[in-house]
Protein backbone atom coordinates (compact mmCIF):
# COMPACT_ATOMS: atom_id res chain seq x y z
CA UNK A 1 0.00 0.00 0.00
CA UNK A 2 0.84 3.55 -0.58
CA UNK A 3 0.56 6.71 1.18
CA UNK A 4 0.83 10.24 0.18
CA UNK A 5 1.81 12.59 2.68
CA UNK A 6 1.43 16.30 1.59
CA UNK A 7 2.77 19.20 3.77
CA UNK A 8 1.73 22.87 3.28
CA UNK A 9 1.98 26.19 5.87
CA UNK A 10 -1.85 24.63 7.54
CA UNK A 11 -1.86 21.23 7.40
CA UNK A 12 -0.61 17.75 6.82
CA UNK A 13 -2.85 15.72 4.48
CA UNK A 14 -2.66 11.69 4.42
CA UNK A 15 -3.96 9.79 1.62
CA UNK A 16 -3.49 6.30 0.86
CA UNK A 17 -3.46 4.17 -2.54
CA UNK A 18 -3.96 0.57 -2.23
CA UNK A 19 -3.78 -2.14 -5.39
CA UNK A 20 -8.12 -2.41 -4.93
CA UNK A 21 -8.64 0.90 -5.23
CA UNK A 22 -8.82 2.00 -1.78
CA UNK A 23 -8.26 4.70 -0.37
CA UNK A 24 -8.38 6.71 2.75
CA UNK A 25 -7.79 10.20 3.41
CA UNK A 26 -7.18 12.04 6.76
CA UNK A 27 -6.09 15.72 7.82
CA UNK A 28 -3.64 16.48 10.60
CA UNK A 29 -3.91 20.54 11.37
CA UNK A 30 -0.42 21.98 12.23
CA UNK A 31 0.44 23.28 15.42
CA UNK A 32 2.42 26.92 14.28
CA UNK A 33 4.27 26.84 17.68
CA UNK A 34 6.16 23.90 17.14
CA UNK A 35 8.28 22.36 14.14
CA UNK A 36 7.17 20.33 11.22
CA UNK A 37 9.05 17.78 12.19
CA UNK A 38 7.72 18.04 15.66
CA UNK A 39 4.01 17.92 14.41
CA UNK A 40 4.60 14.96 12.67
CA UNK A 41 5.80 13.17 15.73
CA UNK A 42 2.60 14.04 16.75
CA UNK A 43 0.76 12.99 13.99
CA UNK A 44 2.59 9.87 14.15
CA UNK A 45 0.70 9.32 17.73
CA UNK A 46 -2.75 10.41 16.68
CA UNK A 47 -3.40 9.64 12.80
CA UNK A 48 -5.53 6.27 12.36
CA UNK A 49 -3.45 6.69 9.14
CA UNK A 50 -0.47 6.13 10.82
CA UNK A 51 -0.67 4.15 13.57
CA UNK A 52 1.16 1.11 11.81
CA UNK A 53 4.06 3.24 9.85
CA UNK A 54 5.20 0.08 8.49
CA UNK A 55 2.00 -1.37 6.72
CA UNK A 56 3.21 0.99 4.06
CA UNK A 57 5.39 0.01 0.91
CA UNK A 58 6.04 3.74 0.01
CA UNK A 59 5.56 7.02 0.93
CA UNK A 60 5.55 10.18 -0.90
CA UNK A 61 5.86 13.55 0.77
CA UNK A 62 4.30 16.29 -0.98
CA UNK A 63 6.26 19.57 0.19
CA UNK A 64 5.15 23.15 -0.67
CA UNK A 65 8.63 25.02 -0.85
CA UNK A 66 10.17 27.31 -3.57
CA UNK A 67 11.50 25.06 -6.53
CA UNK A 68 14.12 25.81 -8.96
CA UNK A 69 13.75 24.27 -12.62
CA UNK A 70 16.76 22.55 -14.51
CA UNK A 71 17.12 21.92 -17.71
CA UNK A 72 17.85 17.75 -17.81
CA UNK A 73 20.54 18.71 -20.31
CA UNK A 74 22.40 21.02 -17.80
CA UNK A 75 21.64 18.86 -14.83
CA UNK A 76 24.50 17.61 -12.61
CA UNK A 77 24.42 16.02 -9.43
CA UNK A 78 26.85 18.22 -7.85
CA UNK A 79 25.39 21.70 -9.05
CA UNK A 80 21.76 21.69 -7.68
CA UNK A 81 22.73 22.43 -4.24
CA UNK A 82 24.78 25.30 -5.34
CA UNK A 83 21.94 26.52 -8.09
CA UNK A 84 19.19 26.91 -5.19
CA UNK A 85 21.45 28.21 -2.57
CA UNK A 86 22.22 31.32 -4.89
CA UNK A 87 18.28 31.51 -5.79
CA UNK A 88 16.81 31.21 -2.67
CA UNK A 89 17.40 31.73 1.16
CA UNK A 90 17.82 28.71 3.03
CA UNK A 91 17.70 27.37 6.36
CA UNK A 92 20.69 25.86 7.97
CA UNK A 93 18.17 22.96 9.09
CA UNK A 94 17.05 22.83 5.37
CA UNK A 95 18.57 20.24 2.49
CA UNK A 96 18.21 20.51 -1.63
CA UNK A 97 16.36 17.47 -3.21
CA UNK A 98 15.69 16.74 -6.60
CA UNK A 99 12.66 15.14 -8.31
CA UNK A 100 13.12 14.73 -12.28
CA UNK A 101 10.16 15.42 -14.53
CA UNK A 102 11.95 13.02 -17.56
CA UNK A 103 8.52 13.91 -20.12
CA UNK A 104 8.86 18.08 -19.60
CA UNK A 105 12.98 17.70 -19.97
CA UNK A 106 13.55 19.43 -16.81
CA UNK A 107 14.85 18.53 -13.12
CA UNK A 108 13.14 20.43 -10.16
CA UNK A 109 15.10 21.55 -6.98
CA UNK A 110 13.45 22.03 -3.81
CA UNK A 111 14.54 22.27 0.04
CA UNK A 112 13.85 19.75 2.33
CA UNK A 113 13.61 20.14 6.27
CA UNK A 114 16.80 17.54 7.73
CA UNK A 115 15.02 16.92 10.70
CA UNK A 116 11.66 16.33 8.80
CA UNK A 117 13.88 13.96 6.85
CA UNK A 118 14.78 12.14 9.55
CA UNK A 119 11.50 11.64 11.38
CA UNK A 120 10.20 9.86 7.93
CA UNK A 121 12.97 7.42 7.44
CA UNK A 122 13.27 6.44 11.28
CA UNK A 123 9.24 5.39 10.70
CA UNK A 124 8.70 4.03 7.26
CA UNK A 125 10.29 1.83 4.89
CA UNK A 126 10.86 3.71 1.62
CA UNK A 127 10.23 7.46 1.21
CA UNK A 128 10.50 9.68 -1.94
CA UNK A 129 10.11 13.73 -1.67
CA UNK A 130 8.56 15.60 -4.04
CA UNK A 131 7.66 19.76 -4.75
CA UNK A 132 3.80 20.46 -4.94
CA UNK A 133 5.23 22.18 -8.26
CA UNK A 134 5.89 18.32 -9.98
CA UNK A 135 2.04 17.40 -9.68
CA UNK A 136 0.85 20.77 -11.25
CA UNK A 137 3.34 20.57 -14.22
CA UNK A 138 1.83 17.00 -15.23
CA UNK A 139 -1.40 17.25 -14.64
CA UNK A 140 -1.43 20.80 -16.56
CA UNK A 141 0.98 19.74 -19.57
CA UNK A 142 -1.65 17.16 -20.22
CA UNK A 143 -4.01 19.66 -20.12
CA UNK A 144 -1.98 21.62 -22.89
CA UNK A 145 -2.10 20.12 -25.96
CA UNK A 146 -4.94 19.87 -29.04
CA UNK A 147 -6.58 21.80 -31.86
CA UNK A 148 -3.93 24.87 -32.79
CA UNK A 149 -4.32 26.95 -29.48
CA UNK A 150 -1.89 27.45 -27.09
CA UNK A 151 -2.35 27.84 -23.56
CA UNK A 152 -1.36 29.67 -20.80
CA UNK A 153 -2.44 28.49 -17.41
CA UNK A 154 -2.47 30.87 -14.25
CA UNK A 155 -2.40 29.04 -11.19
CA UNK A 156 -3.66 30.50 -7.77
CA UNK A 157 -3.40 29.97 -4.42
CA UNK A 158 -4.38 32.68 -2.82
CA UNK A 159 -1.72 35.22 -2.52
CA UNK A 160 0.69 32.97 -4.33
CA UNK A 161 0.23 32.77 -8.33
CA UNK A 162 1.97 30.17 -10.76
CA UNK A 163 2.27 30.82 -14.77
CA UNK A 164 3.27 28.02 -17.19
CA UNK A 165 3.33 27.61 -20.86
CA UNK A 166 4.25 24.46 -23.04
CA UNK A 167 5.40 24.23 -26.29
CA UNK A 168 6.39 21.24 -28.22
CA UNK A 169 5.60 18.85 -24.72
CA UNK A 170 8.41 21.09 -23.24
CA UNK A 171 8.48 23.51 -20.70
CA UNK A 172 8.35 27.16 -22.10
CA UNK A 173 7.52 29.50 -19.19
CA UNK A 174 7.21 28.79 -15.54
CA UNK A 175 7.59 31.72 -12.83
CA UNK A 176 5.84 32.00 -9.37
CA UNK A 177 4.27 35.62 -8.09
CA UNK A 178 3.54 36.82 -5.17
CA UNK A 179 -0.10 38.97 -5.75
CA UNK A 180 -1.77 41.74 -3.53
CA UNK A 181 -4.72 41.93 -5.31
CA UNK A 182 -6.58 41.30 -8.87
CA UNK A 183 -5.10 44.18 -10.85
CA UNK A 184 -1.70 42.72 -9.83
CA UNK A 185 -2.53 39.13 -10.89
CA UNK A 186 -3.97 41.30 -14.51
CA UNK A 187 -1.01 42.86 -14.62
CA UNK A 188 1.87 39.74 -14.00
CA UNK A 189 -0.22 37.83 -16.36
CA UNK A 190 -0.22 40.15 -19.23
CA UNK A 191 2.96 40.92 -18.80
CA UNK A 192 3.88 37.40 -19.37
CA UNK A 193 1.05 37.05 -22.45
CA UNK A 194 2.92 39.79 -24.17
CA UNK A 195 6.31 38.35 -23.32
CA UNK A 196 5.32 34.92 -24.95
CA UNK A 197 3.74 37.11 -27.71
CA UNK A 198 0.93 35.05 -27.60
CA UNK A 199 -1.73 35.68 -30.35
CA UNK A 200 -5.11 36.59 -30.25
CA UNK A 201 -6.62 33.02 -30.41
CA UNK A 202 -4.99 31.48 -27.75
CA UNK A 203 -6.48 30.51 -24.64
CA UNK A 204 -5.58 31.30 -21.13
CA UNK A 205 -6.42 29.55 -18.64
CA UNK A 206 -7.28 30.48 -14.71
CA UNK A 207 -7.34 27.32 -11.98
CA UNK A 208 -6.71 27.07 -8.32
CA UNK A 209 -7.66 29.35 -5.81
CA UNK A 210 -8.04 33.22 -6.55
CA UNK A 211 -9.30 35.38 -4.41
CA UNK A 212 -11.94 36.91 -6.82
CA UNK A 213 -12.00 34.44 -9.83
CA UNK A 214 -15.25 36.33 -11.11
CA UNK A 215 -12.89 39.52 -11.45
CA UNK A 216 -10.57 38.40 -12.59
CA UNK A 217 -11.77 36.53 -15.22
CA UNK A 218 -13.78 39.93 -16.38
CA UNK A 219 -10.71 41.91 -16.47
CA UNK A 220 -8.95 39.88 -17.95
CA UNK A 221 -11.30 39.27 -20.47
CA UNK A 222 -10.51 43.16 -21.19
CA UNK A 223 -7.31 42.32 -23.58
CA UNK A 224 -8.25 38.46 -23.90
CA UNK A 225 -10.33 37.03 -26.44
CA UNK A 226 -10.62 33.40 -24.79
CA UNK A 227 -10.36 32.89 -20.90
CA UNK A 228 -11.32 29.63 -19.54
CA UNK A 229 -12.04 29.13 -15.48
CA UNK A 230 -10.68 25.33 -15.10
CA UNK A 231 -12.54 23.61 -11.70
CA UNK A 232 -10.51 22.08 -9.90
Amino acid sequence: MKLIITIDNTAIVLQTDSADGAAEREVYNLNSGISIAANLRQALSVCALLRNPRLYDRVTVVVDTPTMLIPDDEYTSGSATLLYRNAFSMSPADEVQTSPLDTLGVVLAFAVNKDLHFVLNENFRYVCFEPRLASTLTALSQRAYGGFQEKLFCVFNGKDMEIIAFRKHRLRFCNSFHIDDTQDAVFYIMSVWQQLAMRPTDILVITGNAEEPETLKTKLEQFVKNVEVLRC
